[in-house]
């Protein structure tokens, strides 16, 4: 070789005649390699289980034994090389890629069930680490499925409980899995852990409610936070309209029977609360309704007899009545 005859380094290659400067030697392909000097062209692809950078000077580089230079490595785990490659292909979702040199993605390396693989996954129950290409840890690759998800076989993302439903434990992996909301509680969105918490006062929630005010309370009904159903309001009281937390006292001289309505008390009556009770036989009412007390009943005069709370009749023939007297035919020997 002439001293002034200088051939394009192992790496590089020129296909021109009349260079005058090294810089005019260009940088092997990517995803090829230039192992000798002086070349007019690249040689062959890389080899399957590798890839090769610009300038690589070997088809099965390893970046361990060239310090210093830019040319490719080991296909790592989490990708694979097919030949003539210029950077590990990332392993594609629902599939792992546990093996270096690997050269193509294998159709039964799937992702296992409660897990999902998103790219670049190196198991079939990954941790949410992965190895880069350059062999660093970084975040990513899948994980085990987290609360309020599922994960069927080869997923590649976490499928997500609906609302109405919740899911409080990790790594499920069927739809079949996530729990109807607690009944008295709701789930608003979609992919809880846990419920949203108790139903609003005035409404219940049946299992797998998705609001708070799922279903109005109904006449001669109140719901507390959170209750199971609706609770019937007690004798004595009653509701003013839908939606109610509580019920409230029947009004003295009403009559209330747990409805949404107050009756008043009727005639020969006297209420308190749920209570109605008839005048005293020898008493009677004439006319009035919404009487509280027996003080509104009379006694029945004499001449007559009382035994109805709102009728006055007549002594009967034969008879006597003294007063008070809660029959028109008092002590009568053939009753």
């Amino acid at each position: 070789m002439r001293p002034y005859d200088n051939p394009c380094a192992a790496g590089t290659f020129n296909q021109y005649t009349g260079a005058s400067v090294s810089s005019q030697c260009a940088s092997c392909l990517s995803g090829k390699y230039c192992e000798s000097y002086a070349l007019i062209g690249t040689q062959s692809d890389c080899d399957a289980g590798y890839y090769c950078t610009d300038g690589s000077i070997s088809r099965a580089p390893l970046a361990s034994l060239f310090s210093g230079y830019s040319i490719g490595d080991i296909c790592p785990q989490g990708s694979y090389c097919a030949a003539g490659s210029s950077t590990g292909a990332t392993c594609s979702g629902g599939f792992y890629c546990p093996d270096q040199f690997m050269s193509s993605l294998v159709s039964t390396n799937i992702c296992q069930q409660g897990y999902y693989c998103s790219g670049g996954a190196q198991s079939p129950s990954p941790n949410g680490v992965f190895t880069t290409l350059i062999g660093e840890s970084a975040q990513g690759g899948g994980d085990i499925c987290g609360v309020g998800k599922y994960c069927a076989v080869q997923s590649s993302a976490e499928a997500s409980c609906t609302a109405g439903t919740y899911l409080p434990y990790q790594g499920a992996y069927a739809s079949s899995e996530c729990l109807p909301c607690t009944q008295g509680e709701y789930c608003s969105t979609a992919a809880l852990g846990t419920t949203d918490g108790a139903c609003s006062a005035g409404y219940f929630c049946v299992a797998g409610a998705n609001s708070a005010t799922a279903e109005r309370c109904y006449d001669d009904h109140y719901c507390t936070a959170g209750t199971l159903s609706m609770i019937p309001c007690d004798p004595g009281y009653y509701t003013t309209s839908t939606g109610s937390s509580s019920c409230t006292v029947c009004p003295a001289g009403k009559f209330c029977r747990g409805t949404s309505t107050t009756n008043d008390c009727p005639n020969g009556y006297y209420c308190t609360g749920d209570n109605k009770t008839p005048c005293p036989a020898g008493t009677y009412m004439a006319s009035a309704t919404g009487a509280t007390s027996s003080s509104s009943c009379d006694a029945c005069p004499a001449g007559s007899g009382c035994r109805v709370p709102n009728i006055k009749a007549d002594c009967s023939a034969g008879f006597y009545c003294s007063g008070s007297t809660y029959t028109p035919r008092p002590n009568d020997p053939s009753a």
